[in-house]
């Protein structure tokens, strides 16, 4: 799925499931989202709920740097950057 235009600032998701490798179920499953410039967003929910996954999606490791199924588009206006709880 070619990803889709942004503005600078803003965040856009669609469609986006991924499947570590290894897992026979995905992780997430059809997320869409949008985020304007300016606008604040929390991730909450039990641990193995995806939050990091979604997060590391925008960073553009999922299916690069970590291995597995990524499907759909993630578009981020702008550079964008991450540091884990775990950094290691």
């Amino acid at each position: 799925m070619t990803p889709p235009a942004v503005r600078p600032g803003e965040v856009r998701v669609s469609g986006l499931s991924w499947t570590p490798l290894g897992r026979r179920s995905p992780v997430l499953t059809g997320l869409d989202l949008n985020v304007q410039p300016g606008e604040r967003v929390l991730l909450l929910g039990a641990s193995g709920a995806g939050k990091s996954s979604v997060l590391h999606a925008l960073t553009g490791a999922l299916g690069g740097t970590i291995a597995g199924t990524l499907d759909g588009a993630v578009s981020v206006g702008g550079r964008l950057g991450l540091l884990p709880q775990d950094p290691t």
